[in-house]
């Protein structure tokens, strides 16, 4: 039966990961500082809005972009794991090479 890993369980020593350092790792993914920036300026671009939007349109707008610009993040890291291996500033990414 083949079956798949999809988080990787050890850490580069072999040595088993640790719930805070999986989370960590899941934060890491999605590139928090890329994603701040982009949630104020969503929060701008709702401020500067003609109308004044309500809570909820606010709310799942700011939802919306969070899961849209972490998912692109964490896929973009996948896409780039081989490459930033080799780097020296990206080769301590959460997804191994």
């Amino acid at each position: 039966m083949n079956q798949r890993v999809l988080v990787r369980d050890v850490n580069d020593t072999g040595d088993a990961l640790t719930r805070p350092r999986f989370f960590r790792d899941l934060i890491q993914l999605t590139k928090p500082m890329i994603l701040l920036t982009c949630l104020i300026m969503t929060g701008a671009g709702l401020w500067m809005s003609p109308v004044i939007p309500s809570i909820a349109t606010v709310l799942l707008a700011m939802v919306g972009t969070g899961l849209a610009v972490g998912g692109a993040n964490a896929l973009n890291m996948y896409w780039e794991r081989d490459v930033d291996r080799l780097m020296q500033r990206t080769r301590k990414r959460p997804l191994p090479g």
